[in-house]
C-alpha cells in the first residue's frame, strides 16, 4: 500500500502547487501532474474540486468571478476527467459497478471521519491493519482527537480573515481527501490508515495555521520547536514499534500485507 499511496499523493500535491502558481508553464505542469495522479489512483478525481475551492476562497491566481473565465480555467480539467472515465470504461468494461453503502451503513462516512481523526491525533503503537469498527473505536482516543480538533478550530476562528480562508481550504482538503474512501460505496476494507494519508496533510496545515501566531515571539517559536520535536519523536516511536510486525515475514508476505 506504500507505493500505491505515495506516488498518487506526490502527483496530487504537485498538481495543487502548480495550480496555485501564476499562469504559463505552471498550467501545463498542473495538467500533467493531474493526469499522472489519475492514472496512478482514481482518488485524484478530487483535484478539480480542490482547484475550484482554491478559486472560490481567493487563494489561487484566478481572475475575478466571470462565467467565461471560469469555464476557460476549468474546462481542461473537466476534459481530463472525462477522458479518464473513457479510458477506465474501455479497460474495466463488464466489471461490477460500485455499490452504494449508505443505505445499509448510513453512519459509514461519520465513522470514517472519526477513524481519520483518531489515528492522526491518537494512533496506537501496535499495527492494526484494516480494522473493523469494533476494533479501532476507543472512546478515550476519540475524545482526545475531538478535543484536539476543537482546539484547532477555535484557534483558526480567532485568526484574521485571510488565515480563516486558508484554514477553510485545508478543511476542504481534509474532507475531500477522505471522500473516496469514506464508506459512501462498498469497500473491501472499510478502514485503513492509508486512506488517511492524503488528508493528514490538511490536518497538519490546519494545526500550523492555528499555531502560526506563536511564531511571532521568541518564546512561541521555542514552544513550537519543542512541540515539533516531541511530535516527530512520538511518530518515530510508533513507527519503530509497528516495524516489529514485519520482522519475521519474508519479502512476499510483507508485500502482501503492505
Amino acid at each position: 500500500s506504500g507505493r500505491e499511496t505515495l506516488w498518487p499523493t506526490l502527483f496530487e500535491i504537485l498538481a495543487v502547487i502548480a495550480y496555485l502558481r501564476p499562469r504559463g508553464p505552471a498550467l501545463g505542469l498542473c495538467l500533467a501532474a493531474t493526469g499522472a495522479a489519475l492514472l496512478s489512483k482514481e482518488h485524484a478525481l478530487i483535484l478539480p474540486l480542490l482547484f475550484a475551492s482554491a478559486d472560490l476562497l481567493g487563494l489561487s491566481r484566478a481572475p475575478a468571478w466571470e462565467a467565461s473565465a471560469w469555464l476557460r480555467r476549468h474546462a481542461p480539467f473537466a476534459l481530463l476527467v472525462l477522458g479518464y472515465f473513457g479510458v477506465r470504461q474501455l479497460i474495466f468494461a463488464g466489471e461490477p459497478r460500485p455499490e452504494l453503502a449508505l443505505l445499509s451503513q448510513p453512519y459509514g462516512p461519520l465513522l470514517s471521519l472519526g477513524y481519520a481523526l483518531q489515528v492522526f491525533f491518537a494512533p496506537t503503537r501496535d499495527l492494526v491493519y484494516e480494522p473493523i469498527a469494533a476494533v479501532w473505536i476507543s472512546p478515550a482516543r476519540l475524545a482526545l482527537a475531538l478535543a484536539a480538533s476543537a482546539a484547532i478550530a477555535l484557534g483558526i476562528a480567532a485568526r484574521d480573515p485571510a488565515a480563516q480562508r486558508r484554514g477553510l481550504f485545508w478543511l476542504v482538503w481534509f474532507a475531500l481527501g477522505l471522500l473516496p474512501t469514506a464508506n459512501v460505496f462498498v469497500q473491501d476494507a472499510r478502514f485503513d490508515e492509508r486512506y488517511v494519508f492524503f488528508s493528514s496533510l490538511g490536518l497538519i496545515a490546519l494545526a500550523l495555521t492555528a499555531l502560526e501566531p506563536l511564531g511571532r515571539a521568541r518564546a512561541g517559536r521555542a514552544i513550537a520547536t519543542v512541540g515539533l520535536v516531541a511530535g516527530i519523536a512520538a511518530a518515530a516511536t510508533v513507527s519503530s514499534q509497528r516495524a516489529r510486525s514485519f520482522a519475521d515475514l519474508g519479502p512476499e508476505e510483507a508485500y502482501a500485507i503492505t
